[in-house]
């Protein structure tokens, strides 16, 4: 086990998107193949950090009623696996994570494919060299990216203010951000990146594609070629 660890939060389904359309077009199946490729995406994402299964773990967060047979061969293939309880969300990662001895954690969102890499490697970048946490923000929700130190876990923990940051309610992102920077001394903020909700967000996907923008999430892409 490495002392850092990546975690990428998957989603077998997206039932709900701001577009009827693009609910419309995915249908009602348990697993969709335009969540397949997110996650897929996702996952290949995470194999491009510098080190990743070598010097830095890599590892899956799965709904709770997610079955696990089907990520049995990323888990053969390094990946670590985690389950994301219905209370705690996010948090009951970084608990579960810190617990497991892991002294850094960073964890991405799901719908968020195609960050560009280098992001992530900023973001353990900067943990590595005295932030003790380090957030992206989404320009249409919470966080794409939210990493910290077991130091600073500790500290929310203890003072209180983890019970309050919520990482999931859109609403509660500025104070979850301040919260977090008033606990650590140096807290990083990483560049706004964009959450796949709506159809206007797919064909923002296509064109980052053709222009080299992000990281290339092939399989979504192609998946969004279909939607679009």
């Amino acid at each position: 086990m490495n002392k850092e660890i990546v975690i990428g939060l998957l989603k077998e389904h997206t039932g709900v998107y701001s577009s009827s359309l693009v609910s419309n077009r995915i249908g009602e199946e348990d697993i969709c193949s335009f969540c397949q490729n997110v996650n897929r995406d996702t996952l290949l994402l995470m194999t491009k950090i510098t080190g990743a299964r070598k010097t830095v773990d890599v590892g899956i967060a799965l709904e709770d009623a997610a079955e696990q047979d089907p990520y049995k061969p990323y888990q053969t293939a390094g990946f670590k696996l985690f389950r994301r309880a219905q209370t705690g969300g996010t948090k009951s990662i970084f608990q579960n994570s810190f617990t497991m001895g892991y002294k850094a954690v960073v964890i991405i969102s799901h719908g968020v494919p195609n960050i560009p890499p280098v992001y992530l490697e900023n973001a353990l970048k900067n943990l590595r060299n005295g932030a003790s946490a380090v957030v992206g923000p989404l320009i249409n929700g919470t966080f794409y990216l939210v990493g910290m130190t077991l130091s600073e876990h500790r500290n929310l923990i203890n003072s209180g203010k983890m019970d309050i940051i919520d990482f999931e309610d859109n609403d509660a992102r500025e104070r979850s951000v301040a919260l977090i920077m008033d606990s650590c001394d140096h807290c990083h903020i990483l560049p706004e990146w964009y959450r796949i909700e709506n159809i206007k967000d797919l064909q923002r996907l296509h064109s980052d594609y053709k222009k080299g923008i992000g990281y290339k999430a092939r399989w979504t892409n192609a998946t969004a070629l279909v939607l679009m």
